[in-house]
């Protein structure tokens, strides 16, 4: 992943909860609990799942770095 991919994911979880908390504001009811709450919610499952995936990807990168080592020192 690019970091302008990054970027535009973090500014779109941040946009979620921007939109979640605009429907807390300006809207009144049922609907508006449901839809902040939705909103709200996607922005930390995709917040989550980003974190899960950087992790993974330092991993990988630490694996292919300790086997290019082995592979120098043999």
């Amino acid at each position: 992943m690019t970091r302008r991919a990054r970027i535009a994911w973090v500014v779109a979880v941040i946009g979620l909860v921007a939109a979640g908390a605009l429907c807390a504001l300006l809207l009144d009811g049922d609907v508006a609990t449901f839809l902040t709450i939705l909103l709200v919610s996607v922005a930390v499952v995709v917040a989550v799942a980003l974190v899960f995936y950087e992790v993974g990807l330092s991993e990988d990168h630490e694996r292919a770095r300790d086997a290019e080592r082995r592979r120098r020192s043999q």
